[in-house]
């Protein structure tokens, strides 16, 4: 099956090879002050998994995601952006499985089981002080990390924000909602980083040092959290490496190791490795990276593991690569302390074979 479903995949790549087409976002107005952009995706992924009671399990599984947005900027110094997106079960993934029927109890119980559609984000920048950007709304949050794992990029918190950036220095700050508590306590989070970014006449070298701090009241193990990045690209060379620090009292450290290889004409080769401890991010893992896979609807920790992708850019708007993940436990949950997050890794080992066809406009 999963084979038939990847030649189905290997279609529609080579239909997308044959066309050229180059889109841009398309404008909506004369001034050019009203854009319209999106992209879609289409996945294919096989899962296999070796559960703590060391049975076994697999599934295979088509994916889609589609987002379509509206930026606009009607004003002097003043910008917006609305985006609706696909919305799964998932508080990572907008990813959703291709489904006609939904099934309970074994039956089928006839409604669809199409996705809801959602609001992405939604913010008000102004730039009218120089060198400085204000942004309050649902926005992407403005903490440079190359792997995710600090927090996923699928996530767009309710948030404050403020990036202010003079010559190769950029500076981030940011205060965003975690949970609204309403007339409870709330789960907020500030963040602050700096970038240091310059080009060289054959490479160009960032750095980034930042960290947040989440006022919990200590529902999760950790609370504050330090992350440095150092990202040297020289040629057709990449290499990245991030470690990650919590104040938890075991399990508190995350590092990501990269390298990324240009091979021309469009190709291109990556290889990650990750060690991500269960409370070394935030919410014991809840807004970190997914594509390493975790059986819950949040992120992923505790685990260790690599990544292989092949990339091929057909043209400015469309994409394909191909990626493996192998994860294992680094540590058995019940030997933890607790955590009300979902995102602790139990299983003893786990595969993903994934094939993504990217498309944008």
């Amino acid at each position: 099956m999963f084979n038939k479903k990847l030649s189905i995949i290997g279609g529609a790549i080579a239909a997308v090879l044959i066309s050229t087409t180059t889109l841009a976002d398309i404008v909506l107005d004369d001034e050019s002050k009203v854009t319209i952009f999106g992209d879609m995706r289409i996945r294919a992924e096989r899962d296999d998994s070796e559960k703590a009671d060391n049975s076994e399990r697999e599934r295979e599984r088509m994916r889609y995601r589609a987002r379509l947005g509206i930026k606009y900027a009607m004003a002097d110094d003043w910008a917006g952006k609305i985006r609706i997106a696909t919305n799964s079960s998932s508080l990572n993934s907008p990813h959703v499985n291709f489904s006609t029927v939904k099934v309970s109890d074994g039956k089928a119980v006839g409604d669809n089981n199409d996705a809801d559609i959602g609001i992405d984000q939604a913010y008000i920048a102004y730039s009218g002080i120089q060198n400085l950007t204000l942004i309050a709304g649902k926005t992407p949050l403005n903490f440079a990390n190359s792997t995710e794992v600090f927090w996923d990029a699928d996530i767009n918190p309710e948030a404050l924000a403020a990036v202010y950036k003079t010559g190769d220095f950029t500076l981030n700050a940011a205060y965003a909602t975690i949970v609204e508590g309403n007339w409870n306590d709330d789960i907020d989070a500030v963040f602050a980083q700096g970038v240091y970014k310059k080009k060289f006449e054959k490479s160009q070298l960032t750095l980034a040092l930042g960290g947040a701090s989440v006022d919990s009241n200590k529902v999760f193990n950790g609370e504050n959290y330090s992350m440095v990045m150092l990202d040297w690209k020289v040629s057709t060379l990449r290499f990245i490496a991030e470690y990650i620090d919590s104040d938890a009292d075991v399990e508190d450290t995350a590092y990501t190791l990269q390298a990324r290889y240009s091979l021309g004409d469009g190709w291109g080769l990556r290889a990650y490795w990750l060690h991500v401890e269960a409370f070394s991010t935030i919410g014991d893992g809840t807004v970190s990276q997914d594509d390493f896979p975790n059986p819950g609807s949040t992120g992923v920790s505790n685990y260790e593991g690599y990544r292989l992708q092949v990339d091929y850019k057909v043209n400015a708007n469309v994409a394909v690569d191909l990626r493996l993940f192998n994860m294992k436990r680094l540590e058995d949950k019940s030997t933890l302390p607790s955590s009300i997050s979902d995102s602790l890794f139990n299983e003893s080992e786990r595969r993903r074979l994934q094939l993504n066809i990217n498309y944008k406009f």
